[in-house]
């Protein structure tokens, strides 16, 4: 029994608990509901798709940004596979209305209304396409719903009024999703006459068929670009369920996707530049649209939740050289957007409209960095890209938000930039080595570097341009200045301990010991200050220690399920989150307990990780 198939045509939405806390929420009502199979109109500016948002499937449309989404039926049963005119005016797509028990056929015009029946058969017609000249509609077809019994699905062709139905593919195995070629001449569908779901082509009377590619894996789900050059198809030919692109002559097989989600029904815009397509790991699925080369992955639905106000995750993902905006209530990906050279760092412009990334490198054996690039947070897009210095690993932002600083340490200084422009104004030269963090006071007036190769702190005065050198003689790492500025924290990886700093002097007020880390993990300790100012968290191998700032002590240290990297905090000072690299995930802890509340896979390689306000 195929399972996808029946996952496909069915459309059987299961509905899941949310149950995570609800401070993740956000005022306007998130889509819980699945959201799949979305076909484009012919101009490529509306999508058309089936969501259970509200319920019960049905069909609905939206701008191809996502935005402006609005539910086309109103009819109890799963309305599904809607398929727009080429004029965009009426909209073709299944539905079992009539009986609930036997699904069929339906046109209706694209703003819902005027509702026909162009079949009347017994069993399941679904995933109706119209031919390019308008005159045929193609669709699958099996006699009985019981889909235990030996019924096969079926490719047939009628008038586009419902007459002069007739079946194409004999039904001694399943043909499925069948879609049409620019000139009409032939049809692609996907079938399991070899054993396994493969990929062909046929002439619409059902003679002539080829196989376009041969393969030991589940093929399927294929569409035709426009020009008819490219096809996008689903397989599980590296495990789990990814979506593909290939030549039309079964050549240069590329993977878009590499997720644990399963991936279904990739379809391409009017212009081949855009595949969009459905996606459902954990969680409910989603709507996405990826670039042909899969760079640039959006979701479309769950934004249309409205953004603004709203708590996102960015997680510099090194291994698929990409940026995840994740939403940390659902642990959707938002979007996917490219850092070609390899991500680390994120620091966030403070009105929350753009992210800062050190596309520092993707680590040995690879060319290093040397750019920055900046997303844009309101549109979920590259802004523009900064060229830096060799191996540019952190930044900061002036309160203001004109002024970056860039740490770069094999050229021994920090550069200053214009955030806007990226032109550099200002080299500072720390003469020291392992110079990888900087951290600035609220006022913006003194920038930290500790230095890890030569072991000592960097203080750099901006009003009097004095470059300081602290010597502690140890091998400092991690640092983080207090929200009032008026301290600054180290960890020290050669003593196990904390260093806290006047900001003004840099003399050493006070230390606080962590302990010995434990064996085989390593000594250095990431940190971070609480927004509200009341506690550090500390990030050091798997142990992640919160530290009472008024007392000047390790308030509880939790033991992480996998060894912690970078560490960030929310807004409300009450969750924290740290990157796993080598377990390809996050964890979300609880300040408020000292829990960790969640552990989620989002890609290869999470490094930098940073939790923002969107405006």
């Amino acid at each position: 029994m195929n399972w996808f198939l029946i996952a496909v045509i069915l459309l059987t939405f299961q509905s899941k608990a949310d149950a995570f806390p609800q401070y993740f929420k956000t005022q306007a009502v998130r889509v819980t509901g699945n959201n799949m199979f979305p076909q484009w109109s012919h101009d490529g500016k509306r999508i058309t798709f089936t969501s259970d948002r509200d319920g019960d499937p049905e069909i609905y449309v939206m701008n191809a940004d996502g935005t402006s989404p609005r539910r086309l039926t109103h009819t109890p049963g799963r309305d599904a596979h809607p398929f727009f005119s080429r004029d965009g005016k009426r909209i073709v797509f299944q539905s079992p209305r009539a009986n609930g028990v036997d699904t069929n056929i339906y046109v209706m015009n694209s703003d819902g209304s005027n509702v026909v029946k162009l079949t009347n058969l017994k069993g399941f017609a679904g995933v109706p396409v119209y031919s390019p000249d308008e005159k045929l509609i193609v669709f699958q077809w099996r006699e009985t719903n019981n889909f235990e019994d030996n019924s096969k699905w079926r490719i047939c062709l009628m008038n586009i009024d419902g007459s002069g139905f007739r079946v194409i593919t004999p039904g001694l195995a399943n043909d499925q999703v069948p879609n049409w070629s620019r000139d009409g001449k032939r049809l692609l569908f996907y079938s399991d006459r070899t054993g396994k779901d493969q990929i062909y082509t046929m002439k619409p009377d059902g003679t002539d068929v080829r196989r376009v590619a041969a393969s030991e894996f589940n093929d399927n789900a294929a569409f035709w670009s426009r020009d008819n050059r490219k096809i996008s198809f689903t397989s599980d030919r590296d495990g789990s369920r990814e979506l593909y692109v290939m030549d039309a002559d079964g050549k240069n097989v590329r993977r878009l996707t590499n997720t644990r989600a399963t991936e279904r029904l990739g379809v391409w815009s009017p212009d081949a530049t855009r595949i969009a397509f459905s996606s459902d790991g954990d969680g409910p699925a989603h709507i996405y649209i990826t670039s042909v080369d899969g760079s640039k992955v959006v979701c479309l639905t769950e934004s249309q939740t409205n953004l603004k106000g709203k708590g996102v995750l960015l997680v510099s993902l090194i291994g698929d050289r990409q940026v995840a905006v994740i939403d940390p209530g659902t642990q959707a990906v938002l979007a996917k957007l490219p850092s070609p050279q390899g991500p680390h760092e994120i620091n966030l412009s403070p009105d929350g409209t753009l992210a800062y990334v050190s596309d520092s490198g993707a680590g040995p054996n690879t060319p290093r960095g040397n750019s920055i690039v900046v997303l844009d947070l309101r549109t979920l897009s590259v802004k523009t890209t900064f060229k830096t210095c060799e191996s540019p690993h952190d930044t900061r932002v002036s309160r203001n938000g004109r002024i970056l600083w860039v740490a770069c340490a094999p050229s021994k200084a920090v550069l200053e930039l214009d955030a806007t422009t990226g032109a550099i104004s200002k080299t500072w030269d720390t003469k020291l080595d392992g110079g990888w963090f900087v951290e600035n006071t609220p006022d913006d007036q003194k920038l930290f570097v500790p230095h890890l190769e030569a072991k000592a702190l960097s203080m750099i005065d901006r009003r009097t341009s004095q470059v300081r050198t602290l010597s502690s003689g140890n091998t400092l790492f991690g640092v983080t200045v207090a929200p009032a500025g008026n301290e600054v924290w180290v960890s020290d990886a050669d003593e196990n301990k904390l260093s806290i700093l006047n900001a003004a002097t840099g003399n050493v007020t006070a230390t606080i010991s962590l302990g010995s880390a434990k064996k085989d993990e390593p000594r250095f300790a990431r940190l971070r200050f609480t927004p509200d100012g009341k506690r550090v968290v500390v990030v050091r191998g798997s142990e992640f220690m919160i530290v009472d700032v008024a007392r000047r002590s390790i308030a509880s240290t939790i033991e992480m399920p996998h060894m912690g990297k970078v560490v960030t905090v929310s807004g409300d000072s009450r969750h924290a989150f740290v990157s796993h690299p080598a377990a390809d995930r996050v964890s979300i802890i609880n300040l408020g307990n000292g829990t960790v509340e969640r552990t989620f896979v989002v890609g290869k390689q999470p490094d930098g990780i940073a939790w923002a306000l969107t405006p």
